[in-house]
């Protein structure tokens, strides 16, 4: 081993294996060694197992037979037999056994052991020469293992006669889990045969309680057990998790399919959501070119995001460098990913759910991105472990899609969860905490498959017998005689067992046809798909993996449906529209998520600071989540009235929100899980008081009583078998939590309820939001700047505010230039000539004035993203960072309020409502012209039934609580009565763009857009450094790739269609169109031009 351990250049060992090579080689205890992926776990038990088994030279008899044979199967050990396996190594995975398999193979070759796999894959010759010269090391599946108890029961003695150590690899796999049962089974019965212990060795990544862990690996002596847990985790961890709002596509099916029929072209990108080109795109721009996994939480979303990859690669004619990765492919397919990955002479990227989590070696990848919550802290500190070995950092970005608010949105997508629950778990991450296992229950589902499988081994046994054998310390512990013996009269009910005179049990005609079955060996199953019908209509199939009760509510293709009927035999769900609103953003079943995350929601809710690892958009979001938490003040009001509805928000696990949601059905009051709450239907908060206090005072959490008022408890593969009983037993220990529903029941009583319709009292100062608009207090600001993006380093050069109630008071008005300390900029648009600035103030020096006049009132632009990027920018250089206040676009609301007008630009709505603009881009007459198209268009909103700001689209909604404050300073420098615009500065685009009106676009975000198009293409120029600031812009509003096209070809019709209204055009008109063009990256084809110039009688020159 030495010489091994030479040869690899290792100048010297983690720490994880210096600590494991003395209790291995003692042989005398069982050993967890805890460690990060890639810190040698495997070789930290090989090297001392192989050590032992190359200097082992004791050799004597094997034991008996069959253990049954013997009076006392505890007797003390005997010494190792000549031949038989001396290690078995089970594993959750075949492909890690089979990479495993060449790892061992070379370094077990070095002391002269054997190697030898065992699964459904490996050919029959292999296993065959195990058997007939068994030695050496056997890896070999859970399933693997127990075909050999059913098919060779009486050789398994022979064949593990010299076993001296278990290794259980991915022990974290296991715990919890039927498989986890079936092991813990397995290998108490391999020491029944035996009749004596060889030590347990357990391998993980991922471990949250080692005691826990202990436990499981040991039953009957868990604090025996050496727990080696690594302290070498010291790598550099760098994280993003990245924001993102939902996006409709720019086609609906409908409209696609219309397309289609009328033989338009219909790419991918037109049928897909928004968000979700945006979020391939930034895996393109940051994976292409490295070896990455992209992880995503179902099957749908792995093939979706693999194809889109897939063909951003053929659009730039690059070899494909994505694939997906999951179960339901193919195992060819998948073995040939993982070729792929373990290639080093190509890049790729792999899509995939969990099945490459844990398992295989496929070397050190350059990121990880997870897309969606991730399913646990344990999957996600797993999922991270594949990035960045050996001393390189460890890289992980997360995509997180919020639902865009609306006057449909309920108070859990304000509340933004799904970003919160990801902050909440990075931060558990970072804090080194996951999740510890959970109660498995009584297992009864793997004990009725054991029953079978020990019967099978020995051709029949008694009862007493099995139980002795399976019920001891370990999965089915709390299975007692009288239980186990109401669990074999209901597996003879199914006709699974039957017995003899003389009482052995034997296999029922069901049963031998079960055993004999391929499918016998596994302990899970894959769930079911069940049926969904409405009215008679089909409208899909569903995989139920929960129980489910009549009454209940769930969501299914974006709508949500309350379950009016169950046939089990069938597996039909029959459902009825439910209304209430929008799905919550939680619709469906994921992996179910505990108490220590939703506590650890509350603290990011509670605090002040944005983690620094949330992009700008995460950190908007982040921002909106918390200005609803305190709005609605949900720390001290868990308790909230939403319409005829009540919504609780206990914080806690989602097993203590079921058992309360059963709870509150056998008292006849309809509730769901809602996120992190529950809502409560058709029941207001006094009702919902009362029926809690009489709950509580009944005692009515009687677990059995509330489990057998569940449908579809037949959960586990053997469940079927249970009779009501024992089902509502199995459930009840395995599902519900009454100490948590008694707890909410409790916070339900003694809470003071609130009202999503009124903002909750605080000492922050925000803008009123309901009762109409008239007293709240809008600051209306407009800019003037260098160009068009902070990001090539542009200032503000002007800037104006007016401040009106929504009444129409006008409250302030002010305005000063501002020196940017570089070049003007385009004095012929804003008018403003260098020496106009050398005794203006900095952007810092008026920071306090600003601040000032934001305090306490809905920051409002017209065109609000492109003053609030440069707003931030400034902000940000002066030392200040703008606090996410109230802020509302005037362009998107004129958009959303009146979308058939022809044109947005401010000086066109405004005249429209009877106010034109004296002195267009000069900052205060275009903030007082904001000012004024604002209070037009707040009436129109509330004749609209709006009535708080964010039914205008003003997000957030509140003030923030505290913030850095600065001293105004007091000074100012307004500008002079003269105007320094020069006509012949202007080029001949300008004045088209000056014309330019409606650009066929209805959609606020193309239309803000194509305001700043406008700024950039006044001065005749865009660079490619422009040009890429234009596209980083487009994405941080939002705009997919296949939207910006669209919104180019739409801008640059519109400019034709201004040149075209004196209905000539010229080569320089013609000229200045094409450049566009090519600036835009769109193409114009001269057919369009000549076609429409033909009709003038000119050819345009």
């Amino acid at each position: 081993m030495q010489r091994w351990i030479w040869d690899q250049g290792w100048t010297s060992l983690h720490d994880a294996q210096e600590q494991a090579i003395g209790p291995i080689l003692d042989g005398d205890r069982d050993v967890i060694i805890s460690a990060a992926t890639a810190a040698g776990k495997t070789e930290a038990a090989f090297l001392p197992i192989c050590s032992t088994i190359a200097t082992q030279t004791d050799e004597t008899a094997a034991p008996s037979v069959d253990p049954w044979t013997s009076h006392d199967p505890w007797a003390e050990p005997t010494a190792p037999a000549l031949t038989g396996i001396q290690v078995l190594y089970l594993s959750p995975l075949k492909a890690l056994i089979n990479d495993q398999y060449d790892r061992l193979d070379q370094l077990c070759d070095t002391a002269h052991v054997a190697v030898h796999r065992w699964h459904g894959d490996v050919a029959g010759d292999a296993k065959k020469k195990a058997l007939t010269n068994p030695s050496g090391v056997l890896l070999i599946t859970p399933e693997s293992l127990e075909a050999l108890f059913v098919n060779r029961g009486t050789e398994v003695p022979n064949l593990l006669a010299r076993l001296q150590y278990v290794v259980v690899d991915e022990l974290h796999s296991f715990l919890s889990t039927p498989r986890g049962a079936q092991l813990q089974s397995l290998l108490n019965r391999v020491e029944l045969a035996l009749r004596r212990r060889p030590p347990r060795i357990g391998l993980s990544a991922t471990l949250g309680d080692m005691q826990a862990a202990a436990a499981f690996l040991r039953p009957n002596s868990p604090d025996a057990v050496q727990l080696i847990n690594s302290t070498s985790d010291g790598q550099e961890i760098r994280l993003q998790v990245r924001g993102y709002r939902c996006a409709d596509p720019l086609l609906s099916q409908k409209d696609a399919a219309e397309a289609e029929a009328a033989g338009r072209p219909v790419t991918v990108e037109d049928t897909t959501d928004g968000d979700q080109l945006m979020i391939a795109d930034h895996l393109f721009r940051t994976m292409r070119g490295a070896d990455n996994l992209v992880f995503a939480n179902s099957r749908r979303d792995v093939e979706i995001y693999a194809d889109l990859l897939a063909q951003r690669c053929e659009s730039e004619r690059l070899p494909n460098e994505f694939f997906p990765h999951h179960g339901s492919l193919s195992r060819e397919l998948r073995e040939d990913v993982e070729r792929f990955l373990k290639d080093r002479t190509r890049p790729v990227t792999v899509v995939c759910t969990s099945t490459l989590e844990m398992g295989i070696d496929i070397g050190s990848m350059t990121a990880v991105a997870q897309i969606g919550t991730p399913p646990s802290v344990a999957a996600l500190r797993q999922r991270l472990g594949r990035s960045g070995r050996r001393d390189e950092p460890s890289t992980l970005r997360a995509y997180i899609t919020e639902d865009e608010l609306d006057g449909k949105s309920t108070l859990v997508d304000e509340l933004r969860c799904g970003l919160v629950q990801t902050t909440a778990m990075v931060e558990l991450l970072l804090e080194k905490w996951v999740e510890p296992p959970a109660d498995p229950g009584l297992n009864l589902s793997t004990l009725i498959q054991q029953i079978l499988s020990v019967i099978a081994q020995h051709g029949g046994a008694t009862a007493a017998e099995i139980h002795q054998s399976l019920c001891g310390p370990g999965p089915f512990d709390r299975v007692d005689p009288q239980r186990f013996a109401r669990l074999l009269r209901a597996m003879a009910t199914k006709d699974l067992i039957t017995q003899v005179s003389d009482g052995t049990l034997l296999h029922g005609r069901d049963g031998e046809r079960a055993v004999n079955h391929y499918s016998f060996y596994a302990a899970f199953k894959t769930p079911q798909e069940w049926r969904l019908v409405a009215n008679g209509r089909p409208l899909g199939t569903l995989p139920v993996d929960h129980p489910i009760i009549e009454g209940a509510f769930l969501i299914f293709s974006g709508r949500r449906w309350k379950i009016t009927g169950i046939d089990a035999k069938a597996r039909v769900i029959e459902l009825t529209r439910a209304h209430g609103g929008k799905p919550p953003v939680f619709g469906g079943e994921g992996a179910p998520v505990g108490d220590r995350i939703r506590q650890k929601m509350v603290s990011v809710y509670e605090a002040d600071e944005s983690p620094p690892w949330l992009d700008r958009s995460a950190a908007d979001l982040l921002a909106e989540g918390r200005a609803a938490w305190r709005r609605h003040d949900l720390a001290a009001t868990p308790v909230i009235r939403a319409g005829n509805d009540t919504l609780v928000l206990p914080w806690l696990g989602d097993h203590a929100l079921v058992t309360t949601v059963l709870a509150l059905a056998s008292a006849g009051i309809e509730a769901a899980r809602e996120g992190p709450s529950l809502r409560v239907f058709d029941c207001p908060p006094d009702q919902l008081q009362a029926a809690a206090e009489t709950l509580l005072r009944k005692q009515a959490l009687d677990p059995l009583r509330l489990a057998r008022e569940l449908e579809n408890t037949d959960i586990d593969k053997w469940d079927y078998v249970l009779d009501p009983d024992l089902s509502a037993e199995a459930t009840a220990a395995r599902l519900l939590d009454t100490a948590g529903a008694r707890t909410i029941l409790s916070l339900i009583t003694t809470a003071t309820p609130g009202d999503t319709a009124r903002p909750a009292p605080s000492g922050a100062q925000r803008p009123p939001s309901r009762g109409g608009f008239n007293t709240t207090e809008f600051c209306v600001l407009d800019l003037e700047t260098t160009g068009f993006s902070p990001r090539l380093g542009d200032r503000v050069v002007e800037i104006a505010t007016t401040r009106v109630r929504g009444d129409g008071t006008v409250i302030d008005e002010w305005s000063t230039l501002v020196n940017p300390e570089r070049d003007i900029g385009a004095t012929h648009i804003h008018g403003i000539a260098a020496g106009d600035v050398l005794d203006a103030p900095t952007f810092a020096d008026i920071t306090g004035d600003l601040l000032q006049r934001l305090d306490g009132a809905v920051l409002t632009a017209h065109n609000l993203r492109f003053d609030r990027d440069f707003l931030t920018a400034e902000f940000d250089r002066s030392g200040h960072p703008l606090p996410p206040l109230p802020a509302l676009c005037t362009l998107q609301l004129v958009t959303r309020l009146d979308p058939a007008t022809a044109s947005r630009k401010l000086a066109v709505c405004c005249a429209r409502i009877g106010h034109p603009i004296p002195h267009e881009h000069a900052a205060l007459h275009d903030a007082r012209a904001a000012a004024a198209l604002l209070l037009a268009y707040l009436p129109v909103a509330e004749r609209a039934g709006a009535t708080e700001l964010h039914q205008l689209g003003c997000h957030p909604t509140n003030w923030p609580t505290a913030w850095r404050s600065a001293p105004p300073s007091g000074r100012r420098h307004e500008r002079g009565a003269a105007s320094n615009r020069r006509d012949d500065q202007a080029s001949y685009v300008a004045s088209l763009v000056a014309r330019l009106d409606d650009t066929g676009s209805s959609d606020p975000d193309i239309v803000a857009y194509h305001d700043v198009l406008d700024r950039a293409l006044e001065d005749r120029r865009i660079t490619e450094l422009e040009a890429r600031v234009l596209n980083d812009t487009a994405v941080a509003w939002g705009l997919t790739p296949a939207q910006v096209q669209k919104a180019h070809r739409a801008y640059l019709e519109g400019l034709v269609t201004a040149a075209l209204a004196d209905d000539i055009i010229t080569d320089r008109e013609r000229a200045d169109i094409e450049l566009v063009a090519r600036l835009l990256q769109t193409d114009v084809p001269g057919t369009v031009l000549r076609a429409r110039t033909a009709g003038t009688g000119t050819d345009g020159r």
